[in-house]
């Protein structure tokens, strides 16, 4: 369930950013990512995850640039932009053949199972699924942007669902697949 830590600066920015402003809140996703960094580092025994990278890039990059431009982007836009990183990053873990979710199943798998077919694809169905969680996000975001009419909460219900949703299915799947993989064996 350490992969459902990582997504704690995501959480943060919208919260932030609604009470104070959306630089704000992209400071602080970037902080939350770089404590999630540092102390995977710090921890010789795991590695640093591409998703706390990810994330420190992404939101390190939009808060320098809110501030450099002493602007308050809009929180859709940023929004956009967020949910299309995330997609990104997810989909290009997946393209390079090692699907995200890989670092954190390792944390609590024997090494022996790594290489196993079973292993691999459960995290690629995983990693697939926070793929279309993310594209969900980018699809309310265009449809907000697109449709002045399509209310705000809409678009962030639409988006939450779809990550609270990936998130049941990375905690129920792997129990699931250990549960067939007994009774295979019984």
């Amino acid at each position: 369930m350490r992969v459902l830590l990582s997504f704690v600066p995501l959480i943060l920015f919208p919260f932030v950013a609604g009470f104070y402003s959306v630089a704000a809140g992209l400071w602080v996703a970037a902080m939350a990512a770089c404590l999630a960094v540092a102390g995977d580092r710090l921890k010789s025994q795991r590695a640093v995850k591409l998703l706390d990278v990810g994330q420190l890039c992404l939101f390190g990059v939009l808060a320098v640039y809110a501030t450099a431009l002493r602007a308050s982007p809009d929180v859709s836009w940023v929004k956009l932009i967020v949910n299309a990183g995330m997609l990104a990053i997810v989909l290009g873990s997946i393209a390079a053949g090692r699907p995200f979710t890989l670092q954190y199943a390792r944390e609590q798998t024997p090494q022996e199972l790594w290489r196993s077919a079973r292993f691999i694809s459960t995290n690629y169905r995983i990693s697939s699924v926070w793929a279309a969680a993310f594209g969900v996000g980018v699809a309310a975001d265009l449809a907000k942007l697109a449709t002045p009419g399509v209310s705000h909460g809409l678009e962030s219900a639409a988006s939450i669902a779809a990550l609270v949703l990936a998130g049941m299915f990375t905690g129920w799947y792997p129990k699931h697949v250990r549960a067939s993989a007994r009774a295979e064996n019984d």
